[in-house]
């Protein structure tokens, strides 16, 4: 209440002042995954709080261990509509650059991007690589709404690939080791084997032995 006073006369007002709820952060996830060396791990990066904030762009670098982890594969997100696109660069090893935009942004503004996943992409996990949890960490985060403000706050959640058994395990036999003909009547006969590794059975090499 605001009270005016001028000599033995006064008045008053009343103000209404409505408390504004601020926006939800953004925020940006990087899933986790885990596998043994060889194998395939997928991982997705999801982001909310994105409807009501009118995105126009979105920006990071994905930064990985390159000596841990090899790119199979990757793909636009389950999100992403046909007035958008991802772009990806790779300018070192280990670093992906990826810039998603609504090209819609102009003419449609509430189209903006929606909750759920933008991006995903398929890591191999190297030959020979020690068990344990490598991290990737989500830098240079960035997101530009629609009248090219800066968004915030903007949060963000690091991903990683937690790598699950022994790493060069003992190699293994396959298929037993036979003679061809057996038993031997000649001079000669054809010896096989095949055996199996985690760094695959290319790598292998197999040594015989005469006893006697």
């Amino acid at each position: 209440t605001v009270t005016a006073t001028s000599g033995a006369r006064q008045g008053t007002a009343r103000v209404t002042v409505t408390a504004v709820t601020p926006p939800a952060p953004l925020t940006v996830t990087l899933t986790e995954g885990s596998g043994s060396p060889g194998q395939d791990v997928a991982l997705s990066l999801l982001v909310t709080s994105l409807p009501a904030r009118n995105i126009a762009v979105i920006s990071l670098d994905l930064i990985y261990d390159a000596n841990t982890l090899a790119i199979k594969t990757y793909r636009n997100g389950t999100q992403i509509e046909a007035n958008e696109t991802v772009l990806t660069e790779f300018p070192s090893a280990g670093v992906i650059k990826i810039v998603i935009a609504d090209l819609a942004q102009s003419g449609d503004p509430l189209q903006g991007f929606l909750d759920g996943e933008l991006f995903g992409i398929t890591f191999t996990i190297k030959s020979g690589t020690s068990a344990g949890a490598t991290p990737l960490t989500i830098q240079n985060l960035m997101a530009i709404d629609i009248d090219s403000q800066g968004i915030s706050p903007i949060t963000k959640t690091d991903g990683a690939v937690t790598v699950t058994g022994s790493a060069n395990q003992a190699p293994t036999v396959a298929t037993a080791a036979k003679a061809t003909p057996t038993p031997v009547t000649g001079t000669t006969t054809v010896l096989s084997v095949l055996g199996a590794d985690d760094g695959g059975e290319p790598a292998l090499t197999y040594t015989w032995a005469c006893p006697g």
